[in-house]
């Protein structure tokens, strides 16, 4: 699981409206959010924690991660 360095919380609507512009299969479930991105299957939490499947490497995850948040930093809240 790749975790933000910084505390964040994400509006989990606004993750869903953002992904199915990017992804494949993006769907809610509860407080998560899954989807198909890059050949992988993707699992977005409202804390900004992410999940990969399958992951080979840690740096791999490090850069995709990275790269989401990036196009998920619309969807920040107020805690």
């Amino acid at each position: 699981m790749m975790v933000p360095r910084q505390e964040i919380l994400l509006d989990m609507d606004e993750v869903v409206k953002i992904l199915v512009r990017i992804a494949n299969d993006v769907r809610m479930e509860g407080l998560m959010v899954l989807c198909q991105w890059k050949g992988m299957e993707m699992t977005v939490y409202d804390q900004g924690k992410i999940m990969f499947f399958p992951l080979q490497e840690r740096s791999e995850g490090i850069s995709l991660a990275s790269e989401v948040l990036d196009i998920l930093s619309s969807a920040e809240t107020e805690r």
